[in-house]
C-alpha cells in the first residue's frame, strides 16, 4: 500500500470516528443544556423546544462558517441540522 493510500485510509477512519464522537457529543450536550437551562425549576423543556433551540444555534453557526468560507465545517453542521429537522418532523 502506498503512502498516499494509507493517508487516504487514515482520513476515512478518522472521519468516521469523528462522526460517531459528534453524535454522542450531541446527545450529551442536549442533556447538559436541559440541566443548565432548567436547573432550579420544576419545569422541563419539551423535546420540541430543545430541538428548536438547537436548530437555531446550529443555523447561526452554519452562517458563520459559510461567511468564513469554511465549507467542510459547514457541511458537518448542515448534517446535524438535517438530523434535527428529521426529528422535528417526527414530533
Amino acid at each position: 500500500m502506498k503512502k498516499e493510500e494509507m493517508e487516504e485510509l487514515a482520513q476515512i477512519i478518522v472521519g468516521k470516528f469523528l462522526d460517531i464522537l459528534s453524535q454522542r457529543e450531541d446527545e450529551l450536550e442536549g442533556e447538559f443544556l436541559q440541566d443548565i437551562i432548567m436547573r432550579g425549576t420544576s419545569h422541563m423543556m419539551s423535546d420540541e423546544e430543545m430541538l428548536m433551540g438547537e436548530l437555531a444555534r446550529l443555523q447561526t453557526i452554519l452562517m458563520i462558517y459559510e461567511d468564513k468560507e469554511q465549507y467542510e465545517k459547514a457541511a458537518v453542521i448542515m448534517d446535524k441540522i438535517k438530523r434535527i429537522q428529521y426529528k422535528l418532523n417526527k414530533i
